[in-house]
């Protein structure tokens, strides 16, 4: 039994169509070609992606080195009392008035994190948060705008 059918006029052909959802998934599958072509620059983007000379080329060294302690301790020193991060809602105090170990801990898993050149997925998962507007809130969502975290 067919649901439906739809009448295609394709190239000045006409075409019964009994499964339009097949010939929608058929359509975007094949109606573009990749978007990654090699193509040659003209214009105002030419002077955009020719190499700068005024950017020092070894701005990116040491990037990928060991962390030290002391960036660590320095960084959890100047996090924002009262605030929490991530999934695990650790506050910052908690961070900074942590033991070496724990220190000591967050720095080796960092570096673990570098030379693996992985990070954890909760990471990437963003946090969503209600904020309300300018108005009476009256614990209605449409009187917030949502706020992603990440």
């Amino acid at each position: 039994m067919v649901k439906s059918l739809i009448l295609l006029i394709k190239y000045k052909r006409s075409y019964l169509l009994t499964n339009p959802e097949k010939e929608v998934i058929n359509h975007f599958q094949n109606v573009t070609s990749s978007l990654n072509q090699d193509k040659i620059l003209t214009g105002k983007w030419v002077k955009q992606y020719v190499p700068k000379d005024y950017i020092n080329s070894n701005i990116y060294d040491g990037l990928m080195d060991e962390i030290t302690q002391e960036v660590v301790d320095d960084h959890i020193s100047l996090l924002t009392n009262g605030k929490v991060s991530g999934p695990s809602k650790m506050s910052y105090e908690m961070l900074k008035h942590g033991s070496l170990e724990m220190k000591q801990f967050i720095r080796n898993f960092l570096n673990e994190c570098l030379s693996l050149k992985k990070i954890p997925m909760e990471w990437k998962l963003p946090a969503l948060y209600p904020i309300p507007k300018h108005k009476t809130w009256c614990c209605k969502l449409v009187n917030t705008r949502p706020t992603q975290y990440m």
